[in-house]
């Protein structure tokens, strides 16, 4: 049985709220910070979220004041109402719309309680350094800034999906509607009343949901009601730090892109040995087909495009070997240009899959790579599996899109 909770949020003033809204924080720079706080003044969500760009540039944005400010900015966003509170509990939907992809989904609170005994599942480490950042912020501010990216089996909710859908049809609930830098469209629609009782039920007829996207943001806000639980001598599983802010989808309205990886050097290889090596459990073609299919790949090398595809000997069938991102890291990036750790090899980066194959290209033509992979999606059965068993997905497997905005929605943990 999941939980979920309506609440009073605080959202975006709707005079302030093209504005407001801001990538979520893990997805920019600084310098890409400081050109939104920029843009858009101080009215801008990234003051609250990424809080650096008010200092000068060599700042830590790990330090004790940065989090202060953060808290501030907070305070200042619902003094000069940039932020307004609900008078009542409340559930929304969230539907973006990009590219004639649509999903839409529940914004609400879940309960810690669910993570710590594992109804809402996990499929990647986090690292201590990130997730302590997300903690410190929110155990600061005293509220979940932004939400994580929650997901459901759709096959086992299907009642719950359609009545996601209706809610969309119904334009006298919608709250905001806009359309982002990025093209991609934003509609929130307010839930209230009877609706309220319906999601629940629904909700407590799952037996599990799955993180999408937040998984330092989920295990940072545990982390923060963890030590209010710890330091209140009159603990009650209902208080406010019990919960946090989630958007939660159904999973076949969910797009998956891939995400690629860009190599420095061949690891003192010569390029026709290099293309030897692969071949030994590939086929190579010179070209790219029109798509990918699974265990396929693209390679840009030597300013060509090679297309190839794992021989059927090299298959494997356990929920981490059997993945594309598994069988490059175990069939070249590792035996063949000797990295062993994807985490912290200084050799390779990552690019997310909104940039194309065109992003890839130019990495590689500048010369500060000098080979280029492009993936096929990791499929949403690949991660319930993985899910499921209690495994992780190795890093830098999945990119969701489009993402979800941050500014939209606030939940206090902390009581008045």
């Amino acid at each position: 049985m999941v939980q979920i909770k309506p609440f009073k949020a605080y959202r975006a003033n709707p005079d302030y709220v093209e504005r407001i809204i801001t990538p979520p924080y893990d997805v920019m720079d600084y310098e890409e910070s400081k050109e939104i706080a920029k843009k858009n003044g101080d009215v801008s969500f990234i003051h609250i979220i990424r809080s650096e760009v008010d200092f000068p540039e060599h700042i830590n944005p790990y330090s004790e004041e940065v989090y202060l400010k953060a808290k501030k900015n907070l305070e200042e966003f619902i003094k000069k109402q940039y932020l307004i509170q609900e008078k009542e509990e409340v559930f929304y939907i969230y539907q973006l719309e990009w590219n004639g992809h649509t999903q839409a989904g529940i914004v609400g609170l879940n309960h810690i309680d669910d993570y710590l005994n594992n109804i809402i599942k996990k499929h990647e480490f986090t690292r201590p350094d990130k997730e302590e950042d997300r903690f410190r912020h929110i155990d600061i501010t005293g509220f979940n800034c932004e939400p994580v990216f929650f997901t459901f089996k759709s096959d086992d909710a299907p009642q719950l999906e359609a009545y996601i859908n209706t809610i969309t049809t119904n334009d006298s609930l919608k709250l905001y509607d806009l359309i982002d830098d990025a093209k991609i469209r934003h509609k929130v629609y307010r839930v209230s009343g009877d609706s309220i009782s319906i999601i629940q039920t629904y909700f407590q007829q799952l037996k599990c949901i799955y993180i999408a996207d937040g998984h330092h943001r989920t295990a940072s806000t545990v982390k923060a009601g963890l030590k209010r639980r710890q330091n209140d001598a009159t603990y009650h599983p209902e208080k406010p730090y019990n919960y946090f802010l989630s958007v939660t989808f159904p999973s076949n309205q969910l797009k998956i892109l891939p995400y690629n990886r860009v190599i420095k050097d061949l690891n003192a290889l010569t390029k026709e040995v290099f293309l030897k090596r692969i071949e030994e459990k590939f086929f190579i073609h010179i070209g790219k087909k029109s798509e990918l299919q699974l265990h396929e790949f693209h390679m840009f090398l030597g300013g060509e495009w090679y297309h190839l595809r794992l021989k059927p000997a090299f298959l494997r069938e356990t929920e981490i070997e059997d993945l594309d991102v598994s069988y490059l890291q175990d069939y070249i990036l590792d035996p063949i240009l000797d990295i062993k750790d994807p985490r912290t090899s200084e050799r390779i980066s990552f690019v997310g899959g909104i940039r194309g194959d065109e992003e890839l290209e130019r990495l590689v033509l500048s010369k500060k790579y000098e080979v280029a992979f492009s993936l096929y999606p990791t499929p949403i059965g690949a991660i319930f599996r993985v899910s499921d068993a209690g495994k992780v997905l190795p890093p830098k497997s999945t990119w969701f899109e489009p993402k979800l905005k941050s500014g939209f929605f606030l939940n206090k943990i902390d009581e008045n």
